[in-house]
């Protein structure tokens, strides 16, 4: 008896938490690393982004209000030894590794308000590993949320990352993202 009364409890608290409101978003998709620009000026110059090949960034947020979003994203890329990298030539290809945690403002029902699209500021704090050194970053950028449904859509993300320690290769820099994503 107390089986039964255990599954029909849980059913209910399931069917309840599911008529709620998806607080959670969950992506997966690609970023590239724009290092060009700290040193040579060459801002957005795409030939030198880092970038590679396959899936390397996951992401997980959780809505607390209706504009108010807050999530960690992990993402891996190599500073190719065949781009510049600040100006510079590096000797060899590194490994980077970074973990963000970016709180997030949507604004854009102040401008246009549509199901279909999200707007939002972004700002936070972050890690990240280049050649296994690490380097602290304070971010700020802009993500663009185009659903194709209720639950699935497509996030473009910039993020400048700004870093603590300017005296070390991986430095300042920027940080493009395109995911799926998918709320649950």
């Amino acid at each position: 008896m107390r089986k039964i009364i255990f599954i029909l409890v849980s059913l209910i608290a399931f069917t309840a938490s599911a008529q709620e409101a998806k607080k959670w978003t969950f992506g997966f998709g690609v970023n590239a690393i724009d290092n060009t620009a700290t040193k040579d000026n060459q801002y957005f110059h795409a030939k030198n982004w880092n970038m590679m090949p396959f899936i390397s960034s996951f992401s997980l947020d959780r809505k607390f209000q209706n504009n108010f979003t807050v999530g960690a994203t992990f993402s891996m890329n190599v500073y190719d030894s065949s781009n510049l990298q600040n100006g510079t030539v590096i000797s060899r290809d590194l490994t980077y590794v970074a973990l963000d945690a970016n709180a997030k403002y949507t604004f854009d029902q102040h401008l246009v308000d549509v199901k279909w699209f999200d707007a939002s500021v972004v700002g936070g704090a972050g890690l990240a590993w280049l050649d296994g050194k690490n380097n602290q970053f304070f971010n700020t950028g802009l993500a663009l949320d185009f659903w194709f449904s209720k639950t699935v859509g497509l996030r473009l993300q910039t993020l400048g990352k700004f870093a603590f320690d300017n005296n070390k290769l991986g430095n300042n820099h920027i940080k493009h993202s395109a995911e799926i994503v998918v709320k649950f």
